[in-house]
């Protein structure tokens, strides 16, 4: 019996040390030890919610952004548009005058 394993050897063991844990103590150890292990993956569901929430910020803004710099871009290709269709219709007037 001193090579005993597993729940035969816990009783042993602490008679050996000059006391014996009850069964409900045991069982409570237990509970504790089963629990913690539900908050350990609380805690990293809870780590792993927040980087997804601050990664889809980040997209959001991140496309914000570019949707914002291509309204931009796609002004100033009007505008130069424009201005280019003015100097050219100003170069059309001026060769008709010289005419």
């Amino acid at each position: 019996q001193v090579f005993a394993i597993g729940a035969k050897a816990a009783p042993l063991m602490e008679a050996h040390l000059g006391f014996v844990t009850t069964l409900d103590a045991r069982l409570g150890r237990a509970a504790v030890e089963y629990i913690n292990i539900y908050y350990l993956l609380g805690t990293v569901a809870v780590v792993v919610g927040t980087l997804a929430a601050c990664a889809g910020a980040v997209w959001t803004l991140g496309s914000f952004w570019r949707g914002f710099q291509e309204r931009r871009d796609e002004e100033l290709v009007r505008k130069a548009m424009s201005l280019n269709q003015a100097i050219s219709l100003d170069d059309a007037d001026s060769d008709e005058i010289m005419i």
